[in-house]
């Protein structure tokens, strides 16, 4: 082997290192900030003023997921290519998995409940959000009301 073609190949192992790094670093980042948001996602019970920040980043859960299993498929090629099969975890994906789907479960819970958060614009005039009064049917139909309900029925 030439001194020219023993670079060529250092050349090539240092590429492909390198291309198994940017892999293993861009699944990792995606893990790092899925596991941030079911982190905050097991914490909102006893945290509820995490619940819109919570309901915001969610919406990045299902590309997020895709993204983690377009990297992890990326990890391992990268391995293939380096002959290191060995150091691929076969058990990663279940995990993340596993958080994505409690993560996803604690979301939806709380993204049914209503939030009572005062507008920008209220807080700036000194508003509080206007609720209608409850009326028991007694009362309105003594104010006057038509309705079926109200009118007493004939015995026959």
């Amino acid at each position: 082997m030439t001194g020219s073609e023993k670079e060529a190949i250092e050349r090539e192992l240092r590429v492909l290192h390198r291309a198994k790094t940017i892999a293993v670093l861009n699944r990792d980042s995606t893990l790092n900030r899925m596991k941030a948001i079911a982190d905050m996602a097991s914490r909102v019970r006893e945290a509820p003023e995490l619940k819109p920040i919570l309901l915001t980043a969610a919406g990045d859960l299902d590309s997020l997921w895709d993204t983690f299993l377009q990297h992890n498929d990326a990890v391992l090629n990268e391995l293939l290519d380096l002959d290191l099969a060995s150091e691929y975890s076969v058990t990663l994906e279940a995990e993340v998995r596993t958080l994505y789907f409690d993560a996803r479960a604690i979301v939806e819970e709380f993204a049914n409940l209503p939030t009572n958060r005062v507008t920008w614009f209220q807080s700036l005039i000194g508003l509080t959000p206007f609720q209608f009064p409850i009326i028991p049917v007694a009362l309105h139909c003594a104010l006057g009301s038509q309705k079926s309900h109200c009118r007493p029925s004939v015995a026959s």
